[in-house]
């Protein structure tokens, strides 16, 4: 994109009039005619030096240099859509508002009250109709030539604005002139408070309220406080207003606490005073006034009184013109609500990099550029300061109330350091708008607001699940939170604080039923139960029910099922670290033993080995943890494998042999071949291969006089391994033992050496040269692995791969696969493989023309790929 122009610029907006209709009439058709309509604005914008920002859909944003090209252009367009021959006799009626004002840029698009005044004038027009700002008639008038004039219209309350707008019309002789009022609210009753920042984002979202209203006749906002479910239902009243004849009129609860108080404050919204005499109640004066009207009331916060919603039902029933949009954060559950959650703003994957020409896009991102530049008008979004400001919007759950807040903190603190305080959130972010009521003014006072109204016992369930970290299971939800000490069904209760948009569903594991809290909520509830005596009871009984679940992994982790597992331990992996951390915080050393033993070779195939073994190392370093007990033991060979992986070859041997002499001590014969297998992988990593020999005969005997399938296939492993590869290579009975071991590992059901096993088949067919019986073993490897997401697994085969590929001579794709493998190998921890771009040959290849510069693109490129089209790319040709 050419770059934008700054200073005073003029902003045109346009889009279809009747384009849904279009659509319904023309079905695939209306593709075609979107895209000659496309094509004729993009020609006649170009030619008048106007900058398309952005489109969606039919809509056009563009902004100008110069506010006469601006006119000209418009005037052009309308031309040219108007003697254009349509196809399929249709009429393509095109609606645009102009405005000029102040060009603020944040990363690749606008902001400010400026950008929002022209796109609302533009939406209080009619297809073929230009409409123009009081601003850019005062830049156009004097220059405007041939039929060109402007007609005033007059001043106009339109959405959003917090003043009346002055409109001009763009009048030439050969476009229509007549057109019916301007869509204004100000030509219906209505009490809509004036506001007096822009709204931004949420415009999709508008669209969908304002079909659903048109269908229901009561739409129900729900969400937690802050999500701007008020703001939302303003924009869509201002939106809907001029559909209502008789007024849309706002009607604020949340001073009112008594239910039979409700009537009487719709009442007097709409100014009907009880008359001397008078002997009808409320309800009954409000249905017999709005009576055949057509009518729109927007009843905000509704939570404190939802057992009074019969009244509603009853106004609904009895009024056939009224419709109602609520706000609450608990559904009313009347017949025929529509219930519509309002989630927090959209936020940046943190998976990619935050870029600030990109970061506009996102709405919460948005909503605080906007905010700060209101305190701070030298604000801009660098690629500096982009990170902080994309981790500031996340750690505050993309909540609008809580962005805003953060943004007032610009005045004194930058991104960068705005982020660094918020650590304690809650106090951090106060100081709302003098004008907000003072619940708003905090966070902590909007999430208070609807603490107060649970009962004692959601209060304390609330309190309890906050416990979790990231969501949980109705399993261990239903362990920490007892129901008979909460004097409630935990579902239930669970149920209620969803109902009261206080914990959420986890609609991304349809598989399980799973609960989490915005973070935002979860602190202050955290707060809470820290000021009861519970609170060391319930961190206890969190810690213990996932110390419980990872034991129910471990076994299956290896095995078919244990994508599922690994899945499931993934889900509740900060769960699993914070009952860790408390386990060695409060000295439960066998509690976190416990935790290592279960937990390595998810850390190990899931690539968290750096943090395991920090966890391995805390754990056995605790007092609690030096008796010479079974639970040290398998602790040990746990950090050995990890060590293994981590390529520590001194560390990994001085913990299997402490491990393997206190199995002896204790007189364990099939922990005892388990630890001599293990430590013969430092001797082999170390080049000691007749010790390793020796020890990998040992396992065999000791498995084979115990009886332990697994034991035995694993020896064989081992020792095919060393036949293969050893000092005096033998791979005719390297290859032997490796399909002995294949055939133990499938019928057992061990898919985690089956993977092992093929890589180890792969690399014999590779030194043989066998370039394709090798690529078949790698490839049959990698669909195992990936399965599994098995991290280390797919880094291995991806690895080898790329040498195979080198083999065939595919250059280009043994550098794409190198690539690959070299940041899986960063990411996950494991140094065991060594990865070279030096190997693929970093200079120009001739034959592919390839040249150096090339080759080190891809490099570049590769590395920038997710998992899914790594191992899509490395199965090519399977």
């Amino acid at each position: 994109m050419a770059r934008l122009p700054t200073g005073t610029v003029t902003f045109l907006f346009s889009d279809i009039e009747g384009s849904t209709k279009l659509l319904q009439k023309l079905n695939k058709e209306y593709f075609s005619v979107l895209e000659e309509h496309s094509a004729l604005l993009r020609e006649t914008f170009d030619s008048h030096n106007g900058k398309v920002v952005s489109t969606e859909g039919d809509s056009f944003f563009v902004v100008f240099a110069s506010a006469l090209q601006a006119v000209e252009a418009a005037a052009t367009a309308q031309r040219t859509l108007r003697e254009h021959p349509w196809k399929h006799e249709v009429e393509i009626k095109v609606r645009m508002g102009l405005h000029s004002g102040e060009g603020i840029l944040g990363g690749d698009n606008y902001v400010g009250l400026d950008v929002h005044r022209a796109a609302r004038i533009m939406s209080s027009g009619y297809g073929g109709q230009v409409l123009i700002s009081d601003s850019t008639r005062a830049l156009v008038h004097h220059d405007l030539t041939g039929s060109l004039t402007l007609k005033d219209l007059g001043e106009h309350h339109l959405k959003d604005l917090a003043k009346p707008e002055r409109l001009f019309q763009l009048v030439a002789d050969d476009l229509p002139a007549e057109f019916p009022a301007i869509k204004s609210i100000g030509g219906r009753p209505n009490n809509l408070p004036t506001q007096l920042t822009s709204f931004v984002g949420r415009q999709s979202e508008l669209v969908r309220l304002g079909k659903l209203l048109r269908t229901t006749r009561c739409l129900t906002l729900t969400g937690p406080g802050g999500t701007g479910k008020t703001r939302l239902s303003l924009e869509l009243a201002r939106e809907a207003a001029y559909d209502f004849e008789n007024g849309t009129f706002f009607v604020p609860l949340a001073s009112v606490t008594d239910p039979n108080q409700i009537a009487a404050e719709i009442a007097s919204t709409l100014g009907l005073r009880e008359t001397r005499g008078e002997t009808r109640t409320p309800q009954e004066r409000l249905i017999g006034h709005i009576g055949p009207k057509q009518m729109l009331l927007v009843l905000d916060n509704f939570e404190q009184v939802v057992v009074g919603a019969s009244v509603v039902s009853d106004l609904l029933k009895n009024v056939d013109g009224l419709k109602v949009v609520v706000t609450t954060r608990i559904p009313l559950h009347i017949q025929g609500e529509q219930e519509y959650p309002v989630q927090p703003l959209p936020l940046p994957d943190p998976q990619y990099p935050f870029d600030a020409e990109l970061l506009s896009q996102y709405e919460s991102i948005a909503l605080f550029i906007e905010r700060a530049v209101t305190v701070r008008p030298d604000f801009q979004v660098t690629n500096q300061n982009a990170p902080a400001i994309a981790e500031i919007c996340a750690r505050l759950d993309g909540l609008p109330l809580a962005i805003e807040l953060a943004a007032a903190r610009v005045r004194v603190l930058s991104p960068e350091a705005l982020l660094a305080r918020l650590g304690d959130r809650l106090k951090l972010l106060v100081g709302g708008s003098r004008e907000s009521p003072e619940r708003q003014k905090t966070l902590r006072g909007t999430i208070e607001w609807s603490y107060d109204l649970l009962d004692e016992q959601e209060r304390k369930l609330l309190r309890q699940v906050s416990v979790f970290t990231n969501g949980c299971r109705l399993e261990e939800a239903e362990i920490v939170c007892v129901s008979d000490d909460l004097g409630t069904d935990v579902f239930d209760g669970l149920s209620s604080l969803v109902d009261k948009s206080l914990v959420k569903i986890d609609e991304s594991a349809p598989a399980e039923t799973r609960f989490f809290m915005l973070e935002t909520i979860r602190e202050y509830a955290l707060e809470r139960l820290r000021e009861t005596e519970e609170d060391q009871q319930i961190h206890q009984r969190h810690a213990a029910a996932y110390v419980d679940l990872a034991e129910q992994a471990q076994p299956h982790l290896v095995t078919s099922k244990g994508r599922a597992w690994l899945d499931q331990l993934d889900r509740d992996n900060d769960n699993l670290r914070a009952a860790h951390a408390w386990a060695v915080t409060n000295e439960e050393s066998d509690m976190a033993l416990r935790m290592v033993v279960a937990l390595w070779r998810f850390w190990h195939m899931r690539g968290y080995l750096q943090e395991g073994r920090r966890r391995a190392e805390e754990s056995l370093a605790m007092p609690g943890a030096q008796q010479q007990t079974p639970l040290r033991a398998k602790a040990l060979q746990a950090i050995g494998g990890i060590s293994h992986w981590q390529a520590e070859i001194d560390s990994q041997r001085a913990y299997y042999e402490e491990a393997l002499a206190l199995w002896e001590k204790l007189g364990d014969e099939v922990r005892i071949a388990d630890a001599l297998y293990d430590l013969a992988f430092p001797e082999y990593m170390g080049g000691d291969f007749e010790t390793a020999q020796m020890l990998a005969e040992r396992t065999l005997q000791a498995a084979e006089r115990v009886g332990d399938p697994i034991g035995i296939a694993n020896a064989k492993w081992l020792m095919a391994v060393l036949f293969a590869f050893g000092t005096s290579p033998d791979r005719a009975a390297g290859l032997a033992l490796l399909n002995e071991a294949l055939e133990t590992y499938r019928a057992e059901d061990n898919v985690f050496m089956q993977i092992w096993v093929l890589y180890g088949l792969g690399n014999l067919a590779l030194h043989e040269e066998k370039i394709d019986q090798a690529e078949d073993h790698f490839h049959e490897g990698l669909r195992l692995a990936s399965k599994a997401t098995d991290i280390t697994g797919v880094l291995f085969h991806i690895d080898n791969l790329s040498l195979t590929a080198k083999a065939h001579g595919k250059i280009e794709r043994a550098i794409r696969l190198a690539s690959v493998a070299a940041g899986l190998k960063a990411s996950s921890g494991t140094e065991l493989v060594e990865i070279s771009r030096e190997l693929y040959g970093f200079k120009p290849v001739g034959e592919e023309g390839l040249t150096e510069e090339h080759l080190q693109d891809l490099w570049t490129e590769s590395e920038k790929w997710s998992l899914d089209e790594a191992i899509a790319y490395a199965m090519e040709g399977s």
